[in-house]
């Protein structure tokens, strides 16, 4: 993320789903720094970008954000991008010009995706993480799994496959340990995941890991 004198930064604008175990699920636009790092965004700025939303006039990775104000350090409290109005943004030339190798806005072909299993300081993931993995991959007996589902709807052009296996990382899964609590937020467990997943790969961000990262929080 390039930051500016006056300490304001730019960063990819995201839209963040989460699915929750009832089935519901719930999109929010978030901003994501070089290092995978996902910040909620506050200010009137985050209302302006709810209103381009609801238009559908917002395309999820194809912009960077410019004048973010970042809030904390990502060992204390989450940090936030404090949002001025009248912010603007800059279009994301390709994967390269955002330091990471997602595929803007493709919604066809092979993607790759890891799937993280979280063990937090007061809780865990409740399926296991070949579970996890048979649910969204079919590496088990689930015949009815996220990827067929996929590729099923997208009449085959869309595959879901396994992020590359390498030590830590099986069919796909891994399981990371971090000491945050799941009381403390949803954006403070996904920061301390994505510092787990940098340090015990040895990436800058977990996208280097697969084209999409999936966490499954406990």
């Amino acid at each position: 993320n390039k930051k500016t004198l006056d300490g304001s930064s730019d960063c990819l604008a995201l839209l963040r789903e989460t699915q929750f175990e009832d089935r519901h699920s719930e999109e929010k636009i978030v901003c994501e720094l070089s290092d995978g790092q996902m910040i909620d965004i506050v200010g009137e700025g985050a209302e302006e970008l709810a209103k381009l939303k609801k238009a559908k006039k917002f395309k999820s990775g194809t912009n960077f954000i410019q004048g973010c104000k970042l809030n904390g350090n990502g060992n204390g409290p989450p940090r936030e991008c404090h949002l001025p109005p009248g912010f603007s943004m800059k279009k994301a030339a390709s994967a390269k010009d955002t330091n990471q190798k997602r595929r803007l806005a493709t919604v066809e072909g092979d993607k790759t995706v890891l799937v993280v299993r979280v063990i937090a300081a007061n809780e865990e993931t409740t399926a296991s993480q070949a579970r996890l993995s048979d649910s969204v991959f079919g590496t088990g007996s689930d015949p009815a799994n996220l990827a067929s589902q996929y590729r099923a709807c997208s009449h085959g052009k869309l595959n879901i496959l396994p992020a590359p296996t390498r030590p830590g990382i099986v069919d796909g899964a891994t399981t990371v340990t971090v000491s945050a609590n799941t009381s403390e937020g949803e954006s403070a467990m996904s920061s301390a995941i994505t510092s787990e997943l940098n340090a015990n790969f040895g990436v800058t961000s977990p996208s280097q890991l697969a084209d999409h990262v999936m966490y499954c929080l406990p």
